[in-house]
């Protein structure tokens, strides 16, 4: 890595990520390395937002994402530190209220298999936002919504990777900690590093960046910023907003309390806010080659990472970084939004962490590739991987694919069937544990059905064949909804079902691409549409 830091080699890898940002039709990217405390590299290309043009810096406030879990487990280490409880401490004597569908996770699961993701659950991506960063829930449903959540592996078998689990824990610092986690954070790890650009609440207006998804033209176009933030739903689990600048000091910091607590084999480190850092990067859970700790996805290169990044599968195969290379440890972490995507990789045996901030939910993950490109670099890899060709296959498979879904709807839809009168339709639907509800109006020449009685989180659906009601797979629509991508064909129709005497009872609609089977919605016959914020 001797080279690294040079003006040339520096200008060089400038021009290779701000191709990459501009072939995935990223607004703005702020990238940084720091190697034993000092900065080595930083760059930033692009806008904060395509409305102002403003261009990014060390103090642009992004949205991480789900960057912010590795920091919401460090905040558990605190209070685990404080013997508020421990690691294997059992949640339902932890969890006021917690209980949960499959017997062995409700009897045997603790605070590591909270934060590990190996309680094997369905993630219902679906059931905290689908569209204009509207949230479904307040952030005490969490719990509930954890406790419904259908099986999907076997418990302690595999990695299968849980936002809700996150947001429970955001609930828990909340609890034990008697303050918000805005508070508690600011308390423990802000004020003392003193991150002045990092917040789980809403940041100050100036030098914050907007979010953005890029268009099929290749344009980013600008949507709403997440709402998620401390005191609401998802808080612990992608709430964190925070700078290249900050994000720099906060990994340096975490990457000295591992190297002394290593060193040492105490739980702290004298005037460092980072506790517990051994159980954090200790393999808790695994799939394949990835194992993950508490906060943090742990391998080793040459290998593939972006487990969680959006790169899985936009392209056909993931790439091995550093191919060649001599076995280096990795942890890491990706983060996505609606309008955003970051990713962080540290080479604890270096001292080295790399941090990649973008402001657009692009073609591709290009904070993901980003690391790759700068991991190659430092490791002096000399046969580097093609990143632009691979963003240019994950552009291709982010246009087509929708296309391909639309086309899909058409071909197997049965034409010359009829439908009930549209008024047959209309009603409040809940699903069986109550947490899940739908109402239907007349909506013009079909229906429109909101989720959760709110006014923005809305389908307008026209007739499809049968009782079944559609609505079109419009990539560019849905982007400027602020929606995620979602490819299924069976998420876009919503079915309703008829009782023995014809009338219309319950709506079948498989949401939730990891549960292919769908829920039912039973409509309710107390006609409560009218208490629905429409």
């Amino acid at each position: 890595m001797s080279s690294f830091p040079s003006t040339e080699r520096a200008s060089a890898i400038t021009q290779k990520l701000q191709e990459l940002a501009a072939a995935a039709g990223t607004s703005g990217l702020s990238v940084g390395v720091v190697s034993n405390g000092k900065h080595i590299y930083t760059s930033h290309s692009g806008y904060q937002s395509v409305t102002t043009q403003e261009a990014p810096n060390d103090d642009t406030v992004y949205h991480l994402g789900s960057l912010t879990k590795a920091i919401t487990a460090a905040g558990m280490a605190v209070l685990v530190e404080e013997g508020k409880f421990k690691w294997d401490s059992l949640l339902k004597d932890v969890v006021p209220g917690f209980h949960q569908r499959n017997e062995d996770v409700e009897a045997l699961a603790t605070i590591t298999d909270l934060l590990s993701h190996r309680m094997g659950l369905a993630m219902r991506m679906n059931y905290w936002a689908q569209m204009e960063q509207e949230l479904l829930h307040p952030p005490e449903k969490a719990i509930d919504i954890l406790g419904a959540l259908g099986k999907l592996a076997d418990f302690r078998t595999t990695l299968k990777y849980n936002n809700w689990t996150y947001a429970v824990a955001g609930l828990i610092i909340e609890h034990y900690s008697g303050t918000t986690l805005e508070g508690f954070m600011q308390k423990h790890f802000f004020e003392p590093l003193n991150l002045k650009r990092t917040t789980f609440g809403t940041p100050t207006p100036d030098n914050y960046a907007g979010c953005h998804i890029t268009l099929s033209d290749g344009m980013p176009f600008e949507v709403p910023r997440p709402m998620i933030s401390s005191g609401t739903l998802m808080g612990g689990a992608a709430g964190l907003k925070s700078s290249l600048g900050d994000l720099l000091t906060l990994y340096t910091t975490l990457l000295e309390a591992v190297e002394d607590q290593k060193k040492t084999g105490e739980t702290s480190t004298p005037g460092n806010p980072f506790k517990q850092t051994a159980m954090m990067f200790e393999p808790h859970g695994k799939k394949g080659a990835t194992e993950y700790g508490l906060g943090w996805f742990l391998t080793e290169l040459p290998g593939e990472i972006g487990w969680i990044g959006i790169n899985d599968g936009r392209v056909a195969k993931n790439p091995i970084i550093a191919r060649g290379c001599a076995a280096t440890p990795l942890a890491y972490h990706n983060g996505s939004m609606p309008g955003a995507l970051s990713s962080v990789h540290l080479l604890q045996q270096k001292k080295i962490a790399i941090v990649a901030l973008s402001n657009t939910l692009s073609f591709a993950d290009v904070p993901d590739y980003v690391g790759g490109l700068l991991l190659e670099e430092i490791l002096d890899y000399d046969q580097p991987t093609d990143f632009l060709t691979l963003i240019n296959e994950a552009k291709n498979a982010s246009i087509q694919g929708p296309l391909k879904t639309a086309q899909k709807l058409q071909a197997d839809q049965q034409l010359g069937t009829s439908h009930k009168p549209l008024e047959a339709y209309e009603g409040r639907y809940v699903n069986a544990n109550g947490l899940f509800l739908l109402d239907v109006k007349v909506h013009g020449e079909g229906l429109r059905m909101h989720v959760q009685g709110l006014p923005k989180t809305y389908y307008d659906l026209r007739h499809y064949e049968h009782d079944t009601f559609a609505w079109s797979c419009d990539r560019d629509a849905e982007a400027k909804r602020a929606m995620f991508p979602q490819l299924s064909d069976a998420f876009r129709k919503v079915c309703f079902r008829t009782s023995a005497d014809g009338e219309v009872s319950s709506i079948f609609w498989a949401y939730a691409r990891d549960e292919p089977a769908g829920e039912v919605f039973e409509k309710q016959e107390d006609g409560t549409l009218e208490k629905a914020n429409m």
